[in-house]
């Protein structure tokens, strides 16, 4: 129970269930309560989010700018979340995007930052993507009981006649679940559709030669103002970090300064085959980035939902960027902090780290030897 929907209680309250039990999550449903998704990140990082679409439209209706464009934008809405499959939607919502932008550019670009954040159920099997893509039902069956039943009390005399109220009013709703033989989602129904995967785990362990492939992740850090996150692109091939950057919001743009950077310096042809791989969140599937890496030629692959292994590469780096620097040199003050530790560790790494996976070397002699390789072989020939 808290006065807030702030970080600090939202936090507390997932940790609390960590440490009574909870395990395996992989698909989270929730609206985009600040504090709500700060703590999600934090605490259950590694499960798939899912931006409530009801939430969404409604938030979308606030952004546009005349009475007319409100009646059309739920609809609108509508097509992309009833679409048959993931390039479907996002088909769709590049054309709803591409017809505000002249007549409403905020809306515009609220939808083309925001609305990618509610397509992640369609990583799911098709018979479980209707259950899974708002959070509508828990607030009918749950919230409004609470409030139905707490209203008529309408001033508790202290916080734990509150408490034992609420907590029986969740018993009756648990143990009336639990004697219903009407399931909310038929487990028998896994058929999920292929991964939209274009590499195998081998594969992210065996990259031929710099430049086949590139793995993408972020993670976060905590400062005495608030949180940092910090994003990588890694090089399959040995390792080397090739674009990073720190950011106060893990928005979309962020990400894909990151992949500016990688781009800049390593210049990849097109047509050579490069492949760039992530896990499905938002900041990877939305237009912006998607677009980039077509501008560049780069085949886009994203992982299998709830796979923690699926990109085990860039989380390896996440890991060892966590351990060599942040909980080595931590507390930090703020953004300036860990920007500046970021840039030192990534030079150190890339030019003087040993990695056992590639012969105890560091990254950036392991790429020179692949290239002094290609040379002296026509000489040899």
């Amino acid at each position: 129970m808290a006065l807030s929907e702030a970080e600090v209680p939202w936090r507390g309250f997932l940790e609390s269930l960590v440490a009574r039990g909870l395990r395996g999550v992989e698909f989270i449903v929730s609206d985009d309560h600040s504090g709500l998704r700060a703590a999600r990140r934090a605490v259950l990082g590694g499960a798939t989010w899912q931006r409530c679409q009801f939430h969404l439209a409604r938030n979308a209706i606030h952004h546009a700018p005349n009475v007319e464009s409100r009646k059309r934008i739920g609809a609108e809405l509508r097509t992309v979340w009833n679409a048959s499959t993931l390039a479907k939607a996002e088909t769709a919502l590049a054309e709803i995007v591409a017809s505000y932008r002249t007549s409403a550019p905020k809306l515009a670009a609220w939808l083309e930052e925001n609305a990618p954040e509610g397509l992640a159920v369609f990583t799911l099997p098709e018979h479980h993507r209707r259950r899974l893509r708002t959070s509508n039902p828990m607030e009918r069956s749950v919230q409004q009981e609470l409030k139905r039943r707490t209203v008529k009390v309408r001033v508790f005399p202290s916080d734990d006649a509150l408490l034992r109220l609420v907590s029986a009013v969740l018993v009756e709703i648990d143990e009336k679940w639990a004697s219903e033989t009407k399931a909310y989602i038929k487990w028998e129904c896994q058929d999920a559709p292929p991964a939209l995967s274009r590499i195998s785990r081998p594969q992210v362990a065996l990259s031929p030669a710099p430049n086949m492939l590139w793995v993408s992740d972020f993670t976060y850090v905590a400062t005495w103002k608030g949180f940092v996150y910090v994003a990588f692109v890694i090089d399959a091939y040995a390792r080397r970090i090739v674009g990073w950057r720190v950011s106060t919001t893990p928005h979309a743009g962020f990400v894909l300064d990151a992949l500016e950077q990688a781009v800049h310096e390593r210049r990849p042809v097109k047509g050579m085959g490069l492949v760039h791989h992530s896990d499905r969140g938002s900041q990877y599937l939305s237009i912006k980035y998607t677009e980039r890496l077509a501008e560049a030629g780069i085949e886009p692959s994203v992982g299998s939902v709830g796979d923690s292994y699926d990109n085990a590469l860039a989380e390896t780096i996440n890991g060892l960027f966590k351990a060599e620097v942040i909980h080595r040199r931590g507390p930090w003050r703020n953004f300036e902090a860990v920007e500046y530790a970021t840039l030192e560790w990534v030079d150190w790494f890339n030019n003087r780290r040993l990695l056992e996976p590639i012969g105890n070397i560091p990254p950036a002699e392991a790429e020179a030897n692949f290239y002094a390789a290609l040379e002296t072989e026509p000489m040899a020939a």
